[in-house]
């Protein structure tokens, strides 16, 4: 943790980040027994995340084909969320 944070690092929650690099990197530190019941949430969680994200899109593409909004969401992010 950096000793000279600003407001914005201080505000990033460190622990799941941690979690989720050392699952994607097959890290041994991840695999403690002192992470398995927020490796268990996030597990849970995650699923309801991208279904909420992808909500959102669409509700944000409606929008903007009705005319309502002044901006489109590009394709590219439409693709990024899907494969992901």
């Amino acid at each position: 943790m950096p000793t000279n944070a600003n407001k914005k690092q201080r505000a990033t929650n460190i622990k799941p980040l941690m979690l989720i690099l050392a699952h994607m990197f097959r890290l041994p530190q991840g695999e403690e027994k002192v992470f398995d019941k927020d490796m268990e949430y996030i597990r849970k969680m995650t699923p309801q995340m991208i279904a909420l994200l992808n909500s959102v899109i669409q509700e944000l593409q409606g929008m903007a084909q009705r005319g309502q909004s002044p901006k489109r969401m590009p394709s590219k992010v439409i693709e990024i969320v899907q494969n992901f």
